[in-house]
């Protein structure tokens, strides 16, 4: 069974993000394992907001969280692979240390129209996946990519899915692949 509950809205004070400043905020809480007692909670967006759609642990305990954020104020660390918001709302990639104390990195995937992720896995070189969809028709794709060609970026309720390979420093992609309808 589970060691300890994750759940994706009460605050600890060793969190990274203690304040409720934006109309909706994404947040990770840590229940001890009878679901009786609260031993962290953080939320995790900027002025604007965010919502956590997935939550993983690698085999050490570090916390990988995906979703998306409309805030240009999102916590990225430095060095991340995407340090500025670039559209209308954007996916994100977050790795915080065990005891969500603070962020190992953090940053945005998307282009310059509407992109959200929906799930995220990690493998045991602690690289991240992530899938969601893309309106933007600037996604990052990389070089060899199994799908380049996107189909109407931008328009109205049309939208592709990607798949995007991250590197374990957030600092990178390993590969980015967009999925048409």
């Amino acid at each position: 069974m589970f060691s300890n509950i994750y759940a994706l809205a009460y605050q600890t004070t060793a969190a990274p993000d203690p304040t409720l400043s934006a109309p909706h905020k994404g947040f990770i809480t840590k229940l001890n394992t009878t679901g009786t007692g609260l031993i962290f909670s953080t939320f995790l967006t900027g002025d604007a907001g965010s919502a956590v759609a997935s939550i993983v642990l690698d085999t050490t305990g570090n916390i990988y969280v995906t979703g998306s954020t409309s805030s240009t104020n999102f916590p990225v660390t430095s060095g991340a692979f995407r340090t500025a918001s670039s559209g209308s709302e954007d996916a994100f990639v977050a790795k915080l240390n065990p005891s969500a104390s603070s962020l190992i990195y953090s940053t945005y995937l998307g282009g310059s129209s509407y992109d959200a992720s929906s799930d995220i896995a990690i493998d045991s070189s602690g690289n991240a996946y992530v899938i969601g969809i893309t309106g933007s028709a600037n996604f990052p794709i990389t070089t060899g990519a199994f799908q380049t060609v996107f189909a109407s970026p931008g328009t109205s309720l049309l939208f592709d899915g990607y798949i995007t390979k991250l590197n374990s420093t957030g600092t990178g992609l390993i590969y980015s692949t967009v999925l048409r309808r």
